[in-house]
C-alpha cells in the first residue's frame, strides 16, 4: 500500500502518527517509549472499531486505496500502526544491511547459466526506507552481469542493456566490484527479448564496455569473469581495453574448432584481457598454442588451466610463472613437441614460491619437467592419472622430497604403476596421504612399515579409498590390519606413529555393508592407538576426491577449496 503525504490525511490519523510515517523516508528507527504507547493506544482503538463493525483487521489492502470505503480505511489505519510497531524497526542498520546482502546472494553463487532471481530492486520495492538503504549500500550492486553479443572485431551490446548497466554501476561508486560478461549470439539475444533491441554504435575506443563503464568505475573493478560459448577464435573480443586493478580473472572459452583445424597453419596466441595487477587466473580452453606476451604470467600466484592441455604447453606456461604459489592443470596425456616460439625464459627456472600442485586428466609423469624445479613444494595431487608402465623420470622424483601432503588417484585400470612405488619412496617427509589406487593388497603392502627399510617415517594421516568390490578380498582386510599394526607400535630414530586412518568404501551394492563390517571389526583393536574411521556409500561427503568443479569460479569463490588436499572429515 503506497500513500502520499497529501492522501495520508484522508485516513484521519493523529498528526503524531502521520509525522512518524513520513519521518522514516531515509532510515528505520525504533520508537521511543512515549511514541510506542501512543501508537499502541490508537491501534487498540482501530482494532476495537473493526471488531464492532465485523471488519477483518488482517484483510488484504488494495492499492490504490479506496478512501470512500470505511472498511478499507480502518484496515489501512491498522496496517500503518502495526507497521510502526514492527520488530524490523528494532534491527540495527548494520544488521539490516547484512540481511540484504544475504538476500541478494554472494558473488560465488553466480554459476554458469544461473539466474540471479534476488536483486537489489526487490528490496527497493518494499518501502522508502529500504529503498534508500539498498540504493546507498554498494555491496548489493557490486556483482553485475553484462549480457553481450558476438561481433566483429569486438563484442557488442544493446542500447537498452548499456543504459541499464550504466545506471546499475552508478550505485557502486568507488566500492570494489566484480563483473561477469556472458557472451551470446544475436540470435540467442533475440530469443530472450520479445521486442526489437538496437545495437549500440561502435565506441571510438573500440571496446563496448566504454559505453557504460566510466574510467572511475573501471578503477574499482577487482574481479572479471568472461564466458564465451562456441567461440570460433582464441579472442575475448575486448580489444585493447585495460583493467588496471583486476587481480582475479576467469576466462571460459568453449572453442568451436579442434586442434586439427590449425594443421599446416600458424595458430594464434590467445587474446586475453590486459590486467597489469593480476594475481589469480582461471583459464579454460585457452589452448596456449603460443603464450600471450602481454599477460602478466610472472606475477601470478594462483593459476588453473582447464580443458586438457598437452604436457609441453603446461611446461611452457610454468616456465613463465616465476611467482606461482598454487597451480592446477588439466592434462591431455599428449606429450607434444615443446615450442620454441616466443621469449620463453631460458635455463633452469626455480619456482621457489610454488607450494601446491594439482594435476588432473591423463597425466604421464615419465615426461621430465625439464628446466623446472620447485624446492618448496609441499602439496601434490594427482587425479585420474593414466601412467605408462614406464617408471617416472628421475628428474621429476628429485623434486618430490619436500612433499608433506599427497593425494594419488589412478584411472581404475587395476594395475599399480611403478611410478607410484617410486613416488612413495621419494617422499620421506610425507605426513598426510590419500590413496585411490588398485590393486588394494599391493597398495597397502607398500605402506607397511619396516624398521629395516622404513618408508614414510613421518606419516600421521592416511586415507584409503576402496571403490571396486571385485578387487576387495580377505587378504585386503589382513593387509590393512598388518599395515595399521606396523605403524602404531613404538618407533625409534625419529619415526612417528600413524594418528588418523580413514577408509572410504565406495558404492559396492549389497556387499558394501558386509565389507564395511569386516574391516571395522578387523581394525577395532586399534581404536586405542589412533583415530580410525570407516565410511561407506561413497566418500564425496566425507573425503575430497579431486578437483570436481561444477562451474569455474574465482579462486576465492570456492575453486581453491575444491582443489584442496584434504577435508575436515573427522
Amino acid at each position: 500500500m503506497a500513500l502520499s503525504p497529501e492522501n495520508l490525511h484522508k485516513l484521519e490519523l493523529p498528526e503524531q502518527i502521520s509525522n512518524l510515517v513520513f519521518s522514516d523516508d531515509h532510515h528505520l528507527c525504533e520508537l521511543q517509549d512515549a511514541q510506542r504507547a501512543m501508537v499502541l493506544a490508537k491501534l487498540k482503538d482501530y482494532e476495537e472499531a473493526a471488531l464492532q463493525k465485523s471488519i477483518s483487521p488482517i484483510a488484504n489492502i488494495a492499492s490504490p486505496l479506496n478512501f470512500n470505503n470505511p472498511e478499507a480505511v480502518i484496515q489501512a489505519q491498522i496496517y500503518i500502526c502495526r507497521g510502526l510497531l514492527s520488530p524490523i524497526r528494532r534491527i540495527p542498520l548494520e544488521i539490516l544491511m547484512v540481511i540484504f546482502e544475504c538476500h541478494v546472494g554472494p558473488q560465488s553463487s553466480l554459476k554458469i547459466d544461473a539466474v540471479r532471481k534476488q536483486t537489489p530492486f526487490d528490496l527497493c520495492l518494499v518501502c522508502r526506507a529500504w529503498r534508500h538503504i539498498a540504493i546507498n549500500h554498494p555491496p548489493l550492486w557490486s556483482a553485475p552481469i553484462f549480457e553481450m553479443q558476438q561481433g566483429e572485431p569486438f563484442l557488442q551490446v544493446t542500447e537498452t542493456h548499456a543504459a541499464a548497466i550504466g545506471a546499475w554501476l552508478s550505485h557502486i561508486g568507488t566500492f570494489p566490484w566484480s563483473a561477469r560478461i556472458k557472451v551470446s549470439t544475436w540470435t540467442e539475444a533475440a530469443r530472450r527479448h520479445k521486442e526489437i533491441r538496437y545495437k549500440c554504435p561502435p565506441h571510438p575506443n573500440g571496446d563496448p564496455l566504454h559505453h557504460f563503464v566510466s574510467p572511475s568505475a573501471l578503477q574499482g573493478l577487482r574481479r572479471l569473469h568472461i564466458h564465451l560459448p562456441n567461440s570460433p577464435t582464441l579472442t575475448t573480443r575486448l580489444g585493447t581495453m585495460a583493467f588496471p586493478n583486476v587481480d582475479s580473472l576467469v576466462v571460459e572459452m568453449h572453442l568451436s574448432v579442434q586442434d586439427s583445424y590449425w594443421a599446416g597453419r600458424t595458430p594464434p596466441a590467445a587474446e586475453l584481457p590486459i590486467c597489469p595487477s593480476l594475481k589469480k587466473a582461471v583459464l579454460s580452453d585457452v589452448r596456449m598454442y603460443r603464450i600471450p606476451e602481454h599477460f602478466p604470467w610472472g606475477q601470478l600466484t594462483h593459476l588453473h588451466l582447464a580443458k586438457q592441455l598437452p604436457f609441453e604447453r603446461i611446461v611452457r606456461v610454468l616456465r613463465h610463472c616465476s611467482s606461482l604459489c598454487h597451480g592446477s592443470f588439466d592434462h591431455s596425456g599428449q606429450q607434444g613437441t615443446l615450442s620454441t616460439e616466443g621469449s620463453a625464459p631460458q635455463g633452469r627456472i626455480v619456482l621457489k614460491h610454488l607450494t601446491t600442485l594439482t594435476f588432473s586428466g591423463n597425466l604421464s609423469f615419465p615426461y621430465p619437467f625439464t628446466g623446472l624445479s620447485w624446492p618448496n613444494l609441499s602439496h601434490l595431487s594427482l587425479k585420474d592419472t593414466y601412467e605408462d608402465p614406464l617408471q617416472w623420470d628421475t628428474y621429476n622424483l628429485e623434486f618430490m622430497g619436500t612433499l608433506t601432503c599427497l593425494q594419488y588417484a589412478d584411472s581404475g585400470r587395476g594395475i599399480l604403476p611403478r611410478g607410484f612405488v617410486q613416488l612413495i619412496k621419494s617422499c620421506p617427509l610425507l605426513t598426510r596421504l590419500s590413496l585411490n589406487a588398485a590393486p588394494y593388497d599391493e597398495v597397502v603392502s607398500h605402506l607397511i612399515f619396516d624398521n629395516a627399510q622404513p618408508s614414510l617415517p613421518l606419516l600421521e594421516e592416511l586415507t584409503i579409498h576402496l571403490e571396486y568390490v571385485s578387487r576387495i578380498g580377505e587378504n585386503t582386510v589382513d593387509c590393512l590390519a598388518e599395515m595399521v599394526s606396523s605403524r602404531t607400535r613404538p618407533f625409534c630414530n625419529g619415526c612417528v606413529n600413524l594418528k588418523t586412518f580413514a577408509i572410504c568404501i565406495g558404492r559396492l551394492g549389497y556387499s558394501e555393508v558386509d565389507w564395511r563390517a569386516r574391516i571395522s571389526s578387523a581394525l577395532l583393536r586399534f581404536n586405542s592407538r589412533l583415530n580410525v574411521r570407516v565410511v561407506g556409500g561413497g566418500c564425496s561427503e566425507y573425503l575430497w576426491m579431486g578437483p570436481k568443479i561444477p562451474a569455474l569460479v574465482h579462486w576465492d569463490d570456492g575453486l581453491f577449496e575444491s582443489l584442496g588436499m584434504f577435508s575436515k572429515f573427522l
